[in-house]
Parts: structure tokens; sequence; C-alpha cells
């Protein structure tokens, strides 16, 4: 809850029923009565000075209220159809108050519409996440300790049994209670942290309220027995003077962080490896801050990724729960100051010639041909090859791939394989696994695909994943891989879905699913590169089973969420357009009109290539990829100049 100078605001911070009924006020809305929350957009830009010793963070402004009323303690949840939901607090003034907690939804963060009764009672600071069989559960704290309850559909909750966390501790401190918890699943384990309240005043200096509190952590493997780990931020220091609290977990694009609040405003720490970062400051809505205790600060922080922006909620007591957005123009501003972006060179944009590859030293034999495009297959960009534990990234084998293509002005088109084995065994069984005698498992040196294929368990994890490999390679000049010259600006999402052979199984989800993960890429990427291309993960032929799969994924609207079409030619089908006509006719019926590549064409004959290289080119193709160096070799060859000869008589006009 919030505190307000001197007093001690809500159950927080004190134990159930200590506040007498005089205290009580009455509220201004009528909880559980389905209403409008509209914005109240007042756009006052908050750029606070640096606190001492703490780093400032990036900067937010203020835009209103989310949820305008006596309420606080805002938590919120994906649902994964496109809406969230916010879960509150009523604030203990409200007459009647049972620390009530209600939920509403919205789409965009910024309208949110109040859903009818009340989730819980005596529920403060309620923290809720999603169970890997697709229940929820609600942590929050209860006559000073900290207890849980679960639900099926997040609207109706039943308590469980036990406490999860206690006042006992190994600190050598006395803690009166334990108040806001904030629990995160890493994929691993179960991470909770939550406040400790000491019932004396910080005494190293003046400050407004007679309680410290500390934030603890603690970790768990089934999300309900606890094992305490110490301290996580300790606020007896001149920089907090004594008070931490409503600590939020936050995955912010694919780092965990901690956001909490103290007298000056909002900060955050960044936790990986089991250690907590130094603090950033992030956020105040005080017109000075200079002041030490500016009335009314914002607390309680909870962030949400919508619709691919950032948005920052907190409480304004009294007043309801208010959201900021990251300030655009300092946005601009810091970019400016970073490294200048790099491109893709127009000499490689507008050659039209590119190769599967096994390994990165190929791009050499790729420069020696004259082409300039490089599809590694499988290649190194399966999501659990990157992020093989949730949260830790290991990019070392993407950059090999990439420092060897730019050595040798090539390109890469990367193909994303959206599987990981962690994200996977939350909700999918065996059945999403493919064969063993699949051609991409086991994983090798060059390359591989996880076992199991199925939608991303958790799309804001798949997304979060998806964020961070863009950044590093997109040439915007930020965060980018060190020395990057010639970034990734297109990306494959997934490769021949509807390819469901015993021993070649590239996706074992539905047609409804693959638009949903195309979708999901869609956001990730473009939040991130907005210039960035996606291409449909390419078609295996123009077989009327292989058609109809694409038909109905062009009829759930997948052709939304990808730029650039493709088609593969694998010994079958049109030799003369390399399938491009086809697959053409096809998007023409549903009218969609959009660039074509050829990804794969695969020959068993060299006298074939040049006239079907030129009529899928006159066809409509733009760009096209030959799976062999040698054509009719299996394995192909990584000496250079040891390729096909009848490559050098194809030109791309």
């Amino acid at each position: 809850m919030i505190l307000l100078f001197l007093m001690v605001f809500a159950i927080g911070c004190a134990k159930q029923g200590t506040l007498d009924d005089e205290s009580l006020k009455t509220n201004n809305q009528e909880p559980g009565k389905q209403q409008v929350m509209i914005e109240e957009s007042i756009d006052k830009e908050i750029i606070p000075k640096e606190t001492e010793q703490i780093k400032q963070a990036i900067a937010w402004k203020e835009k209103g209220a989310a949820i305008p009323g006596k309420y606080a303690d805002a938590d919120i949840i994906a649902l994964g159809n496109g809406k969230y939901r916010m879960y509150y607090s009523a604030e203990p003034e409200v007459l009647g108050f049972k620390g009530q907690v209600y939920s509403a939804l919205s789409s965009d963060g910024k309208s949110w519409i109040q859903e009818d009764g009340t989730r819980k009672e005596w529920a403060i600071f309620p923290s809720v996440i999603k169970l890997p069989d697709g229940s929820y559960r609600m942590y929050f704290q209860n006559m000073g300790v900290i207890k849980s309850a679960v639900s099926s559909d997040g609207l109706t909750w039943q308590d469980e049994p036990g406490t999860r966390i206690g006042t006992e501790n190994s600190e050598g401190v006395i803690f009166e209670n334990v108040v806001a918890p904030t629990v995160i699943n890493t994929g691993s384990e179960y991470v909770m942290v939550y406040g400790g309240a000491i019932n004396e005043k910080y005494s190293a200096e003046k400050v407004p309220n007679s309680e410290t509190h500390i934030l603890m952590w603690a970790t768990s493997q089934d999300g309900l027995a606890f094992e305490k780990k110490g301290i996580a931020v300790d606020s007896r220091n001149s920089v907090f003077k004594g008070w931490l609290d409503g600590p939020e977990f936050v995955n912010w694009d694919g780092e965990t962080r901690l956001y909490f609040w103290s007298y000056r405003g909002i900060y955050h720490v960044a936790f990986s490896n089991n250690v907590f970062s130094e603090p950033e400051f992030d956020f105040t809505n005080s017109q000075d801050s200079a002041t030490p205790f500016p009335p009314n600060p914002p607390g309680d922080p909870t962030l949400a990724k919508i619709n691919g922006k950032w948005l920052m909620y907190y409480g304004q007591h009294e007043k309801g729960i208010y959201y900021a957005v990251i300030d655009e123009e300092t946005i601009k501003e810091t970019q400016e100051e970073k490294k200048e972006s790099v491109n893709i060179p127009i000499n490689i944009e507008e050659n039209c010639i590119g190769f599967l590859t096994g390994n990165p030293q190929e791009a050499e034999l790729i420069n020696s041909i004259g082409a300039a495009w490089a599809r590694p297959h499988s290649g190194p960009f399966a999501w659990g090859w990157i992020e093989p534990k949730k949260g830790e990234f290991d990019f070392g084998p993407v950059d090999e791939w990439v420092e060897k293509a730019q050595e040798n002005k090539v390109a890469i088109l990367a193909t994303i394989w959206p599987y990981a084995d962690w994200d996977q065994e939350q909700c999918h069984s065996s059945s999403c696994e493919v064969a063993s005698e699949d051609q991409f498992y086991p994983w090798g040196e060059i390359g591989g695909i996880p076992k199991s294929r199925c939608m991303p368990c958790s799309p804001e994890d798949y997304k979060a994943f998806l964020s961070k490999l863009v950044e590093r390679y997109d040439g915007d000049g930020i965060d980018d891989m060190p020395s990057l010259l010639i970034p990734i600006r297109y990306y494959e999402i997934l490769n021949e879905p509807e390819m469901k052979e015993p021993d070649l199984t590239f996706y074992k989800g539905t047609e409804e699913e693959y638009v949903e993960i195309l979708k999901l890429s869609n956001e990730a990427i473009k939040s991130v590169c907005p210039e960035c291309k996606i291409v449909q993960g390419g078609a295996a032929g123009i077989r009327s089973d292989m058609l109809s799969y694409w038909e109905k994924i062009f009829d759930l609207g997948g052709a939304d969420y990808f730029d650039i079409a493709n088609i593969h030619y694998i010994n079958f089908g049109d030799l003369n357009t390399l399938n491009v006509k086809d697959f053409k006719e096809l998007m023409q019926e549903k009218d969609i009109n959009k660039p074509i590549w050829v990804t794969e064409a695969e020959y068993g004959s060299e006298e074939d290539v040049e006239i079907s290289f030129k009529g899928a080119l006159n066809a409509g193709a733009s760009k096209i990829f030959f799976t062999r160096f040698k054509i009719g070799q299996k394995k192909d060859p990584s000496i250079l100049n040891d390729y096909s000869k009848v490559y050098d008589e194809i030109k791309c006009s």
C-alpha cells in the first residue's frame, strides 16, 4: 500500500483488524460494478535527477489513471488472447474494508473494464502467476504472513492450506510481519521476494515511518514450500533510509528484474544467477527530486509489455492506480548518443542468390560463387540453444555465424525455431516430441532442433527471447553484437510446418497455433526492429495437401503477420518456376500481395538450374536459395571453389 508521511496505511504494514471503523472512509466507486475506466491523459514529463549513488534508468512519462479510486497494489497477467487482467486491492479507508481484491480487463493497457464481483477477501498485495497446468496461483499477505490460493479460471479462488512464508529468519532481525510477496517461475524453480517489517524506526536519519522494511528472498521447487535465502535488497542505508516496499518481478525482454519503491520513487535491480544487482532509479512524480520525502510518491510498481510497449503501473494514495510510459524523446536522445547504426549494404540487398549452409565457414564459398545470402539450416537460432535456461543466454554460436558471414560480405536469413525444452515441458506431453530418427534430432555440433516441437507454453518468455535476439543483431547501435557490420534484418518463422514425415517433422502443432506463433514473432520482432522483415516458414511444395495447409493458414489471417512469402522446390512440382507460379496463384486467390522468396531449390541435374532460375524470377521470385553447392551431392563440400560451375552462369538481372 502507499505510505503518506507519518501514517502507515493498510494491512500491508500491520496485522489485519488493526484499523477501527472510524478510520474507514467511503470509497468513491462501487466495487464490483462493471465500468469503463478511461485514460486521463496528462502527459506530465517526469525525468528526475540522479539520486545519491544510484544510476538513473530510462525515463518514464506519467500518463494518468488506469483505475481511478481508492485502489492500489496492482498485478497484471497476460491471458494469451490479446487481453490482460489486472488484479488490484481496495485501500483500507474504504467503508467495509475486508482486504478485497478486484480485477479488470484490457487489450491496450490504458482503458480497463472492471469485472463483476470480488476475486478474494483478506488478500493484501496479490501476486498472481500462471502455473504449468494452465491454472493460476495467487500469493498474498494475510495476518502478517504470506499465504496462497489457486484458481482454474483466475476469477474464483480457493485457499491453499499452510503458510508459504512466516516471520522467522536467519538474518538476526525480528520481523513484526512479512508483506508484499512477488513470485516468478524461472523455469527451474520459483523465486519469491517479500518485505520484512521491523517494528522500529530507521535510526540513522529522521524519517517519516516508524517501521523499517527490507526485502528478503526465498526459492521453491513446487511453489508451496519455500527455502529462505536471506536479504535481497537492504534498505538500511543513506539511499533508502529504512524503507523498501511493493516488490514486483518483471521479465524485461529476457532480463529478470525486481522493481520496488522507496521514499523518492521507483527503483529496480536485475536478478541473475541468484544475485541481485545494484539498484537503478526509474521514476518519481515529484517535481522536486531533491526532496527526500515527497508527498504521495509512486508506490507498488508493476510493469507489463502490451502491444510491444512497456507500461509501468503504480499506486497513488486515495487517487487510484496510475500508469506511465517510456519517454520516446529520451529514447531518441539516448539512441543518438550511441554508436551509429549499420545496414545491409545495398549490393547485398539487391543480390538475389543464396545458399543453405551447414556451418559458418561456408560463407567464404558463398562469396566465391558471387552469391550474398546464407540461410543456416537448421542453424543456431533455436530458442533452447540460445536460452538453455530461462534468463540465461548464450549468443556465442550465433556470433560465430554472423562474424563469418560479414567477413565474407554475406547476409543471413535466420530461421527461428520457437522451441526450448524448459518451456515445452511446462505444458506439453511426449506427443509433441518427434521420433528419435528425425533428421534434425539430436543436436549436433552445427545445429539441430529440440525434440519437443509444439507451440511455446509461455508466449511472453518466447517473445522476450526473440526480442533480445533481434536487438543484438538488428544494427541499430543499441545493445548490438560487438563489431557488428552486417545486421540480421530477415527472420523466417519455422520451416515447412506442414511437413509431418516420420523422419522429418519440423512442427507438431496445429495451423491455428502456427498463426499464433507468427503473430507472437511479429510482435516481438517489430517492437525491437520495425524495419526487419518476417518471412513465412517455407512451404514444402505444391502438393495438394501442402497447398491446403497454407490455404488454411491464409484463411486464418496468417498473412497479416509476415512480409515475405516463401516456397520450396525439392525435385518436385513445377520445375519451370520452382513452384512460384502455383503458390502465387494461391496467394492471389486470397488477395495476398507480397514478395516471394524460394528459400530451398534442389535439383537432380545441373542442366535444370539456369532455365528454372530465370523462370522463377520471371514468375515473381525476388530471391532464390540453393540447397547444394554441388548439385546432386548429398553432403556438401566446404572446399573453396568446389561447386557446380553452372552457378557462375546465373545472374539476377
